[in-house]
């Protein structure tokens, strides 16, 4: 019996094919899981950040309750689909009118071709702004290299890994 598999509404019945998919479709995984794991990353280091925290409410990832200052991270803005979008645009206009006084940030953590502050993610409210790469890091931290500090510091702890420990990158 030859193996099937049904993509698009169309079978597939040559095994070569059926591989190249099931690898393409493992790799896609991976790369998910990865990215996943860099943003808990960055918002483990951020709300870190001192007098920043963890705070989930509205759907916000890290806050600074002093300021007042609210932050939604994301790995790259194109993460976000349409009815994600919507949802995050209520979440915040709900913010917004419970704490009339807050900022609200949109973190585009590994954006760099868009690096900048002050991008109005809804046009109409001055208090909610999309901070990019660098920036953002810079707006938590108030240290304008602390994104790049970050990275040195990650390649420095990979350089110095213990060679016990490597991880096997390639199969």
């Amino acid at each position: 019996m030859r193996s099937k598999l049904i993509i698009q509404n169309r079978t597939c019945s040559s095994p070569y094919l059926i591989k190249i998919i099931i690898r393409i479709e493992t790799i896609r995984k991976q790369d998910k899981a990865v990215a996943n794991a860099v943003g808990y990353f960055h918002e483990k280091v951020l709300q870190n950040a001192n007098g920043w925290e963890k705070y989930h409410e509205y759907s916000m990832d890290v806050c600074n309750l002093e300021k007042t200052t609210f932050l939604q991270l994301k790995n790259k803005y194109n993460t976000m689909n349409s009815s994600s979008t919507k949802h995050l645009k209520q979440m915040i206009l709900k913010l917004v009118k419970d704490k009339p006084t807050a900022t609200v940030v949109l973190g585009i953590v590994n954006d760099t071709t868009e690096d900048g502050v002050d991008k109005e993610f809804i046009s109409e409210m001055s208090n909610v702004r999309k901070i990019t790469g660098r920036k953002l890091y810079e707006f938590v931290t108030n240290c304008p290299s602390a994104y790049d500090d970050l990275q040195l510091y990650i390649q420095l702890r990979l350089l110095t890994y213990d060679q016990s420990h490597r991880i096997q990158l390639c199969q």
